[in-house]
This record gives C-alpha cells, sequence and structure tokens, in this order.
C-alpha cells in the first residue's frame, strides 16, 4: 500500500495533529519523526525525512536546527521520557490554498514548563502549510521532556496532518 492510500485510510474528512509513534516500517525508522530526541545521540543525527517529502532543513540536525536554546541531555540520565502533546492547539487550513492531504513534520523546542518555545517545520508533502503547522504546534500544550522524573528544555518532533475533505476541522491523536 503506498503512502498517499495509507494517508487517505488514516484521515476520514478531518484534518489532524498527532503525536508520533513508532512505526514498525523498516523504510521509515531512521526519519526524524520516530526518533526519541532525550537519546543524547539523536542530538547531531541529520533530520532525516520521508521519501518523496519536501525538506526544509537539508543537512542539518536538531541540534543544529535550535542550538544552543536546547540544552545538551545528561548522558547519565537512568530514566528518559520525551515531551508529549498534552492538548493540542486549533489547527486552521491555510488561507488561499485548496483544502488537500498533506502532512507536515514539525519540531518543538519544549520549555521544562510544557510551553512550546520554538516551533520549525522540517519536512512537508507540499508547500504552503508549513507557517500554519508551525502555529498549531506553538498553541498546543506539551508534558516537558524529563530527566530521571526532572523537567527539562527539550525537543521533540510532531506531525500535523490536513486533509483535503476536513468540513469539520479538528485535531486529535494518532489512533
Amino acid at each position: 500500500m503506498n503512502r498517499a492510500a495509507v494517508l487517505a485510510a488514516l484521515l476520514p474528512a478531518c484534518a489532524l495533529a498527532q503525536d508520533v509513534a513508532p512505526d514498525t516500517d523498516a523504510a521509515m525508522a531512521d526519519v526524524s519523526s520516530h526518533r526519541d530526541y532525550t537519546d543524547p545521540a539523536q542530538r547531531e543525527r541529520p533530520i532525516a525525512c520521508a521519501p518523496g517529502d519536501l525538506e526544509r532543513r537539508p543537512g542539518q540536525s536538531l541540534g543544529q536546527v535550535f542550538g544552543d536554546a536546547w540544552p545538551a541531555p545528561p548522558a547519565d540520565a537512568a530514566k528518559r521520557e520525551r515531551a508529549t502533546v498534552e492538548h493540542w492547539g486549533k489547527l486552521v487550513m491555510p488561507a488561499g490554498l485548496a483544502p488537500k492531504d498533506v502532512t507536515v513534520v514539525v519540531a518543538a523546542l519544549v520549555g521544562a514548563d510544557g510551553e512550546p518555545l520554538r516551533a520549525e517545520p522540517l519536512c512537508a508533502t507540499e508547500t504552503g502549510f508549513d507557517t500554519s503547522a508551525a502555529r498549531t504546534v506553538m498553541r498546543s500544550r506539551f508534558a516537558p521532556t524529563r530527566y530521571d522524573g526532572v523537567p527539562a528544555v527539550g525537543a521533540t518532533v510532531v506531525v500535523v496532518q490536513y486533509a483535503r475533505n476536513a468540513g469539520g476541522m479538528r485535531t486529535g491523536r494518532r489512533p
């Protein structure tokens, strides 16, 4: 089944924003949206988009994108918890663009209080949706990254999806 068919099956006439769950497909295993950025080894790995996606930061790592604003994760942490979305911000179709099935992968720098500090689009299936997706992430609320139970500034990657038939637009989580 191709990627477009999978997206069509997952998007029943709505727009979705979602946390990223690990994918068992080997071809997708190394894309940035499936990495756990609480792992110090992931910080400087180049961003990897799904095949066919438009890359917004070719050759860069998430460490380069967020720079000094993202403190290095402690290498000796026994327990790591990545930031996750607790409440999605309103998802709005970009003005002037015809509704279509679009996926935008957005990196979020999340403060120790769970508030998003920055949102940077990394990959997209179409142009024109990056700003709207980043705004959705900036209006969202996160459970912060935790190292040994202590909240910390951390990076995470979320996926924002738009659907062609988004009459009753809403946000939600991946099933």
